[in-house]
């Protein structure tokens, strides 16, 4: 499924979560953790070199091609001139795909780059000692394994979105996605659910936020009980969990472990989103509310003692 969706998440806020994959400038969600192959995008006034052709590079655990290759090690910031020969990319194949807004990639830089429009920041964090650096049209950015990164371009009238990602175990960036959003709001749209998947290794560390690439979508709640704009992803002995929602009521839990440690959860203007260490015993529930007036939501995990997986995953309404 495409990661075409409309997103507007300006300001997040959140329970604490470890620096490498902390949300702190403000973090959004994809609709859909999924790529589509890539097509390159038109390129910016200045000329644009062809990528690399994907299928020479090796894929990563979700067996998505990396659309270009990433050179191990640190390298200077690219100059001018060398951004002005970069190649281009823009794997969405969304009706709403832009094209004025492409992403530009210079060894392990990416640069976000849309005439006329103020990029911003919307999801990631930069790694400590660089940061991120932004004037009127770009936004250059150093990419690493693991990365995540959102950023958000508008004028008076919309909004292009642009997303990059990097999955750990993949030899470059699989995912750059640039999109038109006239109407400005997140929608979450599920894929469709797989059983939930055997759990070989406890202990092991909180995926980085790229690595969400190659998550099973998994929820065992009836059919009709499932929210259409909620998803439910496993990889490895975590469960992430991410809705749409105006970000009103209370998350309420009970089962997790701790705080910061078993249990990370993000809430924003949009976005309810969390992360959860899945252990064998293990009885959590979590209920939220996505609107003022909407009914209650609810995440329930069960992992029966001696069995290799939990029994159930979900996430439900009390009514649709």
């Amino acid at each position: 499924m495409s990661w075409a969706m409309r997103v507007a998440l300006l300001l997040v806020g959140g329970c604490s979560s470890e620096p490498s994959s902390s949300l702190e400038l403000g973090d959004t969600a994809s609709a859909s953790i999924s790529s589509t192959g890539f097509a390159s995008s038109a390129s910016l006034s200045s000329a644009s070199t062809s990528a690399p052709a994907a299928s020479t590079n090796p894929p990563g655990r979700s067996g998505i091609q990396p659309f270009v290759l990433i050179p191990d090690g640190d390298s200077p910031e690219p100059t001018p001139a060398e951004w002005a020969s970069a190649p281009t990319f823009n794997t969405s194949t969304a009706t709403g795909r832009d094209e004025t807004c492409p992403i530009a990639v210079k060894r392990e830089w990416v640069r976000f780059g849309c005439v006329g429009r103020m990029p911003t920041l919307v999801f990631g964090v930069p790694e400590k000692g660089f940061g991120w650096r932004a004037n009127h049209a770009y936004l250059v950015l150093r990419l690493r394994r693991g990365d995540l990164f959102i950023i958000r371009s508008w004028t008076d009238s919309t909004d292009v979105y642009s997303r990059v990602a990097w999955p750990s175990d993949a030899a470059g960036p699989t995912v750059a996605e640039t999109w038109r959003d006239p109407q400005g709001a997140l929608v979450v749209e599920p894929q469709p659910v797989q059983p939930i998947p055997d759990v070989p290794q406890l202990g092991t560390e909180r995926p980085r936020p790229a690595d969400w690439l190659s998550g099973t979508p998994v929820n065992t709640a009836a059919e009709y009980r499932r929210p259409k704009s909620c998803e439910l992803r496993v990889l490895r002995d975590w469960v992430q969990w991410r809705c749409s929602g105006s970000g009103f009521g209370y998350d309420r839990s009970s089962g997790f472990g701790a705080s910061n440690v078993d249990l990370f959860m993000i809430t924003g203007a949009g976005l309810r989103q969390g992360e959860a260490r899945l252990k064998p015993g293990m009885s959590a529930t979590l209920s939220l509310r996505l609107a003022i007036e909407a009914p209650a939501t609810t995440i329930k995990i069960h992992w029966p003692v001696n069995e290799p997986k939990p029994s159930e995953i979900s996430v439900q309404t009390a009514s649709q």
